[in-house]
């Protein structure tokens, strides 16, 4: 019950806010004492799927920026596929430090950014 409620969280923050839903899913995963490396997995797999439906959705409403949404697809893909044979060799230290890291990261530049619109740059 509690991976459908982490999965319901991570999904809505996913779709609503553009987050990975790995912020809140690995925290999760590990509040319920799972290794990092676990997490880390359940939390992709969560992605791809959130992912999928979300996109499904924005395209459905033509709130998307098609071209560069595939760009950064295969990109991520790709950084995805790469990093699932690394995190094998990782130590957990250093994953979990990573982490850490990426989310302090992501507050600050939340917080650096205030823009609110696409500018007509981005829209191209």
């Amino acid at each position: 019950m509690i991976f459908i409620i982490a999965g319901l969280f991570g999904g809505f923050l996913a779709g609503f806010l553009g987050l990975g839903g790995g912020i809140l899913v690995v925290p999760t995963m590990l509040f319920m004492g799972f290794t990092m490396k676990f997490a880390i997995g359940i939390s992709i797999t969560q992605m791809v799927f959130s992912s999928i439906i979300g996109t499904i959705s924005n395209i459905k409403k033509q709130k998307h920026l098609l071209k560069k949404g595939l760009l950064l697809g295969i990109g991520g893909s790709l950084g995805g596929l790469f990093s699932g044979v690394i995190v094998n060799f990782t130590p957990t230290y250093i994953l979990e430090y990573s982490f850490l890291g990426f989310i302090l990261l992501a507050i600050i530049s939340v917080y650096k950014n205030k823009q609110t619109e696409i500018s007509p740059k981005d829209k191209q």
